[in-house]
């Protein structure tokens, strides 16, 4: 009885380590123990949370990257950018503000169904002029 203790004690105190660097932030440890029945399975579901947060971390530093040069970058192209490689905030702002603006989806309809384009065009004072005039044309003859 004294062995199967010992061997438990050893168990908990492999996932308790493991667990207290994953709290402190090294996602590198993983549990080495050989276990059985639900200790095997407490061990084998913290080893997949610990790889989830791994591969979660990594995402998530690879997208912070990507937004933080794609500021610099578009800031190099229209010349804005600080001689440090940064670039201005309100030049960023301005740019993150203008990516998520509305898009006018243009669409043909179906028989009898006017496009974007129609109604545009028939606001246009250039093409209500023309209109007003050929109906004047047809109204003499």
């Amino acid at each position: 009885m004294n062995q199967l203790a010992a061997n438990l004690t050893t168990q908990v105190r492999a996932i308790a380590e493991v667990a207290t660097a994953v709290t402190k932030g090294d996602l590198t440890r993983s549990i080495q123990v050989d276990a059985r029945g639900e200790v095997a399975a407490l061990k084998d579901n913290i080893n997949k949370m610990i790889a989830n947060l791994r591969e979660t971390t990594q995402k998530n530093t690879e997208q912070d990257w990507l937004k933080t040069n794609l500021a610099k970058f578009t800031g190099m192209l229209q010349g804005q950018a600080r001689s440090d490689g940064g670039v201005p905030a309100d030049h960023v702002g301005a740019h993150a503000a203008g990516l998520g603006a509305p898009r006018r989806v243009l669409h043909g309809g179906g028989p009898g169904q006017r496009t974007g384009l129609e109604s545009d065009r028939r606001a246009t004072p250039s093409r209500s002029a023309s209109t007003s005039r050929s109906a004047s044309t047809s109204e003499r003859a």
